[in-house]
Parts: C-alpha cells; sequence; structure tokens
C-alpha cells in the first residue's frame, strides 16, 4: 500500500455523480456564454466562470441532500435551469433573453462556496451557513464585475436582483421578491427544475409493482402519484432517502398539525430543498 496524491483521485469514481459527462456540460455551459450577445454580460460571464471557479462548479453538487445532490449536479441543474430559460425568451419575447439566461447561469453561482463537497455527507461550510447562496453569489457577482467597467450599474443591479430573488418568497429564503419579467421567470424554472429532479429520484427507487403512491413527501406536502417507466403500476416501498424524509407519515396528512408548526416546518424544508 502507498500514499495517493489526492489530485490523482477521481471523486466520481467512489462518489454519487451527475450521469452527464462533465467534460460535455462544461462544453455545453462554454457554448452558452458564447451566445450572449450583451457584450459587456458576455465579458461578466466570462471573469466570473474563471478556470479556478469552473474547476469548482462543474464538479459541485447543487444541494445537500434534496436536488441534483451529487456530483457535477449544480452544473447538470444550471444547463436544466438555463435551457428552459432560452426556450422561454424565445416564447414570451417581451423578456430579456440575455439578462434571463445570464442569471440562469449565476443564480447558484455560491454553491461553490456554501458547500464542502471534497468527501461525503455533503456539508454547509461555517459562511454558507450563516450567509448562504443567494447572498454570497450576489458579492460574486459584484465582484466580478469590478473589471467589467462598461457594464452598466443599472444591469447589474437587473442581474444581482435575479440572484437574490430567486427562491420567491421571503419564507423560503429570499431577501427581496422577484420585481422583475425575468425574475419571475427564473423563479419558477428554478423551482420547476428542482421539484423534477426530485421526482426522477424517487423514480428511480421504483422496483416492485403494486402500488401508484408515494409515501407522504414532506418536503412537497402530498403524496405523489407515480407509475415506472415503462408504464408498470409502482412505488418504492421502503428505504432510500426520499422515504426516510417521508418521516413514515402515510397516515397523518399536514392537517393533524398546528398551524404555527406547520408553517415552521414548510419553510425549513423549502430552504432544504434549494
Amino acid at each position: 500500500l502507498a500514499p495517493v496524491n489526492a489530485a490523482e483521485v477521481a471523486l466520481e469514481d467512489y462518489m454519487p455523480a451527475s450521469p452527464r459527462p462533465r467534460e460535455v456540460m462544461v462544453a455545453e455551459l462554454g457554448s452558452v456564454i458564447a451566445r450572449i450577445e450583451d457584450r459587456p454580460l458576455h465579458r461578466l460571464l466570462r471573469v466570473i466562470f474563471s478556470d479556478e471557479t469552473l474547476e469548482l462548479f462543474s464538479r459541485a453538487p447543487a444541494a445537500k441532500k434534496m436536488h441534483h445532490a451529487y456530483l457535477g449536479g449544480l452544473l447538470e441543474h444550471t444547463l436544466s435551469v438555463t435551457g428552459m430559460a432560452a426556450r422561454t425568451a424565445d416564447h414570451y419575447q417581451c423578456l430579456d433573453r440575455d439578462l434571463l439566461i445570464a442569471g440562469a447561469l449565476v443564480h447558484d453561482i455560491a454553491k461553490i462556496r456554501e458547500f464542502s463537497f471534497a468527501r461525503l455527507p455533503y456539508d454547509y461550510t461555517s459562511r454558507g451557513r450563516l450567509i448562504g447562496h443567494l447572498v454570497m453569489g450576489a458579492e460574486m457577482v459584484r465582484e466580478a464585475a469590478a473589471q467589467v467597467p462598461e457594464l452598466d450599474p443599472e444591469r447589474l443591479d437587473a442581474l444581482i436582483h435575479l440572484v437574490l430573488s430567486h427562491h420567491g418568497r421571503h419564507d423560503f429564503g429570499a431577501p427581496v421578491l422577484p420585481m422583475t419579467p425575468e425574475a419571475l421567470v427564473l423563479h419558477h424554472l428554478d423551482d420547476m427544475d428542482a421539484k423534477m429532479n426530485y421526482i426522477a429520484r424517487l423514480r428511480e427507487k421504483i422496483s416492485e409493482p403494486g402500488s401508484h403512491w408515494t409515501d407522504f413527501q414532506r418536503p412537497l406536502e402530498r403524496f405523489l402519484y407515480l407509475r415506472r417507466p415503462d408504464g408498470d403500476e409502482a412505488v418504492p416501498g421502503a428505504g432510500g432517502m426520499l422515504q426516510q424524509e417521508a418521516g413514515g407519515r402515510r397516515a397523518s396528512g399536514p392537517g393533524q398539525r398546528g398551524s404555527r408548526e406547520k408553517k415552521n416546518e414548510l419553510e425549513k424544508r423549502q430552504q432544504t430543498l434549494f
């Protein structure tokens, strides 16, 4: 036996990782940035996604456990949200396309500092827990903007607003509510992608036919009606992280708790989800 240099170890060989190849996702990110027509925004994105940042960003999980909680999950989630943002901008041409796509690219940028992900289990850094990725992300964007003097200050504020507001509600951790069309769109796309990945993880655990229904899913405050991907009826029966989150509350619905307790628990779970 001999010591192994950490730089020679591929963490993806030992830890859960995105099904998408990292090099393919990195190339896709570069292609998206290259298509930004607003030159100051384009330059800002190049500054933000420096080689060092991109290395971390391409390996980071998107969350501690609830969605895209695996190596490469942050980049996978970001590209998914960005792709939906581009298609939404095609449909609603009143939207500022470049601003929306730039916001989608950087909305979770500070998760590379919010989480420690060199080994399992993933956990929050002290600064990540004290400040959070929304405020830290706004700081990162503003710091990078100091290298792009041609970027209009009002445009910079609009981009930072997307970062600060993308959780959508104060009780979900957003310091400000979405107040522009682009911010509203980004919030809903981010929320949808997180929830659909959560459901995809549920589907992966379907193994035996017999029931349409999941256990009570506490992060979503509901049961879910699912079918096997091949069309056969089935649902996870036991085990797995998502079942553990259900907490065995199959028979007791949310109405059996006091409203204050329910609100506090829901807020905590929604913040964990993102």
